[in-house]
């Protein structure tokens, strides 16, 4: 009768905590990024791309943060049905079954009554339900392999233990140390030593292999350095054992030789809380089946010693490995008081038994409803199990984003996107241009976190909003406006662009254009991409030259068929005048020789130049005032000249020949109203300070006469001429000079570099 009721709490227990971690991702309240993590590795390595994750950004393979083959079990399961459901009902099964083997034991040290009361401590645990109510993480797995192990090894089936030691240890690299635990129980109280020291000694090679060795080799960084367990970062920056050294050898020593710094680091509030939490549930019975409780001293160990406050928290999975060595030690310890009994009569025993029996209830009952987070208790939030307009909106949303595309959004929503090979949590996408999704709900709590990084994602004008209701926004990266297909030999074809803002510009602005992209073969160079604005005579006024989403996404490794966009930056300057520009692109290797840049062959196969040009834009003056320091100018030269100011100069060549192109650009900037139409002279003086060549316009070629200037504008105005062939060869001064056209008055000059002129 006993036996029943147990199987059917178990029964029940299996359906509601199933019930509702489905309940709560449905409803779309999830809130942690674990359950997307491993739903996606086990996708990819379903498609033949095993532990492939995005979502850790230093660990492209999840193989490089931890030691998880157990995870690979699942991929069978997702051949079947592709859902991260999958993984919370087995998880929610897994640890409801972890109280068999205990209630097994139970019975068979304490009789059906008192077996039944561990079974229901166990079931009712805040430990059990937090781990089913916070997503999925693989380490609940152990929880039912170690109580199967425990059980196996305390009725001395040591087949049996070891082959379920064996698959516990693929659950994580930290089971490792709890293996060794066992070494060290198998060593004292059941005295076999040959298989103790061997599980003690092996355990800790393994534990010290996979955290120095395989997890930091998949990782790609040096054995142990980075690794998150020593010196890597947790949230907020700081580290779990950094306190105690940066490898396994440094922190064993610093235990072992500083028991002042260990002391200070356990004696905490929140670590004293952590065991209390633990113990009082069993009304402190695990004490008296110390021994036992012995096996969790390992897991007990890494989580006091940790700086992570998190790790000693029952709200987490964190405690999954020592949770069945408690209620076995809890077992044990109620069999110790069994038998020490005053009186060998049986009402005494049994009164004594109802006694136990009222106390275990009563501390797991009470513990149930001040931390547990299931039904009736204090921590149960209903609005997480109920599925509402709004989330039911969110999901139907959620399937119009297509399965290849690569998706980047807030948490609550990555487990339910993540059954594809790219998505990232904002803002943490190695570039944003790689995207070509956003899922976002404006009215959920991780919105608002990370809400700068929205808003420069959707600011940025490489997305267009697709879908905003309810609080809900998708955008989708901005396809073409203009279609192409320019060719650039046989390796890179630009399908289209958009130029980003539309229409006429004013200088001082940012042209963002998004450009379009496919390998037409195998790429086995890393191309650049250059993207320029260029004046008639090809004077560059902005330029964005690098490799695709600044070297995130390399041609080596685009895939063929699949389209790539990029946006770049093209800050305007606000010294260009008016006029109308092109946006020019080429596309080049650097190799030792310097650049090779790709022949451009237009949609019929005709040759074009390296550089082709997209479009032509139109850019307006910008008349507003700037400072010196407001602008970049590459050589500083201040000189007045009435109303107007030359603030500098870029450097011109320093050698010529007659014959060449010269070209000067000066930056002017007016301090009030120019009161007349002023004409630039640019001279090229002997050493003798004779003016041996002149050449002489109004600003920006003609275009830009001073009349139109307001007080405080800025230009950088370009002087382009051809040397006289009958120009001697020597040594000059280039000279600025500034006229008025009514008058010829010269209203100022100035030298502002040496030119050396060599005929050939």
């Amino acid at each position: 009768m006993v036996d029943r009721l147990f199987y059917v709490s178990v029964a029940v227990f299996a359906l509601v905590f199933a019930a509702f971690a489905v309940l709560r991702y449905v409803s779309l309240a999830t809130q942690t990024t674990d359950l997307a993590q491993y739903d996606q590795l086990v996708w990819n390595s379903l498609h033949g791309r095993l532990f492939e994750n995005s979502l850790i950004p230093d660990a492209p393979l999840f193989i490089g943060k931890s030691f998880i083959p157990i995870m690979l079990a699942f991929v069978p399961m997702y051949a079947v049905w592709s859902n991260p459901i999958i993984l919370l009902l087995v998880q929610a099964i897994a640890l409801v079954s972890g109280v068999l083997p205990i209630y097994w034991f139970a019975r068979q040290q304490l009789g059906h009554a008192l077996a039944l009361g561990v079974g229901c401590a166990y079931l009712l645990s805040p430990v059990i339900g937090h781990m089913n109510a916070i997503d999925f993480h693989e380490i609940a797995l152990a929880t039912p392999l170690l109580a199967y192990a425990s059980f196996f090894l305390l009725r001395r089936n040591h087949k049996a233990f070891l082959i379920t030691l064996a698959v516990a240890l693929l659950v994580k690299e930290e089971i490792a140390f709890v293996a060794a635990g066992f070494g060290v129980f198998i060593f004292l109280f059941h005295k076999n030593r040959v298989l103790g020291l061997a599980l003690a000694l092996g355990g800790v090679a393994w534990g010290a292999l996979l955290l120095q060795f395989v997890i930091p080799f998949f990782h790609g960084s040096q054995p142990g350095r980075f690794y998150y367990f020593s010196s890597g970062w947790i949230a907020g920056g700081a580290t779990r054992y950094g306190y105690l050294g940066n490898s396994l050898s440094e922190i064993a020593l610093t235990v072992i030789t500083r028991p002042d710094i260990v002391l200070l680091h356990l004696w905490k509030l929140e670590k004293i809380q952590f065991v209390l939490h633990l113990l009082v549930p069993l009304a402190f019975l695990p004490l008296l089946g110390a021994d036992v409780a012995l096996l969790a001293l390992p897991t007990l160990g890494y989580s006091l010693l940790s700086d992570y406050k998190w790790q000693v928290s029952i709200q987490t999975a964190y405690p999954a490995p020592l949770l069945p060595f408690l209620f076995f030690a809890a077992t044990v310890g109620l069999r110790r008081l069994l038998a020490w009994r005053i009186s060998n009569a049986s009402s005494s025993r049994v009164a004594f038994q109802g006694a136990l029996l009222a106390t275990l209830f009563t501390a797991s009952a009470i513990s149930y409803v001040l931390y547990s987070p299931g039904p009736f208790a204090r921590g149960f939030r209903l609005a997480d199990y109920v599925v509402t307009e709004h989330s039911v909106s969110g999901l139907m949303l959620i399937r119009t984003i297509p399965g290849d595309a690569v998706v980047v959004a807030q948490n609550e929503f990555l487990g339910h996107l993540s059954n594809r090979r790219a998505i990232y949590e904002i803002p943490l996408i190695p570039d944003y241009r790689q995207a070509d999704y956003l899922f976002a709900d404006q009215t959920r709590p991780w919105y608002a976190i990370h809400q700068d990084a929205w808003e420069h994602f959707l600011n940025s004008g490489f997305f267009d909003i697709v879908t905003q209701r309810d609080g809900y926004v998708i955008a989708r990266r901005r396809l073409p406006t203009h279609l192409s297909s320019i060719r650039f030999d046989d390796q890179v074809r630009l399908l289209g662009y958009a130029m980003v803002p539309p229409g006429t510009l004013r200088g001082g602005v940012t042209l963002r254009p998004v450009l379009e992209w496919r390998a037409e073969n195998p790429l086995t160079h890393r191309y650049k991409i250059a993207v320029r604005v260029v004046d008639a005579r090809g004077h560059v006024w902005a330029a964005d030259d690098r490799e695709p989403h600044d070297a995130k996404s390399p041609t080596t490794r685009w895939e063929l068929g699949k389209t790539i966009s990029d946006q770049y930056t093209l800050p305007l300057p606000p010294t260009m005048p008016t006029g109308d520009y092109q946006i020019t692109v080429a596309v080049y290797a650097s190799t030792e020789n310097g650049h090779h840049y790709l022949r451009a062959y237009d949609a019929q196969d005709h040759l074009l130049e390296t550089e082709v040009t997209l479009t032509t834009v139109r850019v307006e003056k910008n008349k507003t005032s700037f400072t010196a320091s407001e602008l970049q100018i590459e050589q500083l030269q201040f000189a007045d000249m009435r109303e107007m100011r030359l603030l500098g100069f870029v450097p011109p060549r320093e050698t010529i020949a007659p014959g060449e192109l010269l070209q000067v650009g000066l930056y002017w900037r007016v301090r009030g109203k120019p009161q007349g139409d002023y004409i630039v002279a640019v001279q090229l003086r002997d050493m003798a300070g004779r003016v041996a060549f002149e050449h002489s316009d109004r600003p920006a070629e003609g275009t830009y006469p001073t009349t139109l200037w307001d007080a405080g504008e800025v230009l950088l105005d370009w002087h382009d001429f051809v040397l006289p062939q009958n120009l001697a060869g020597g040594g000059y001064t280039i000279h600025v000079v500034l006229r008025d056209t009514a008058n010829s008055q010269v209203l100022g000059e100035t030298g502002i570099a040496s030119l050396e002129v060599v005929n050939h």
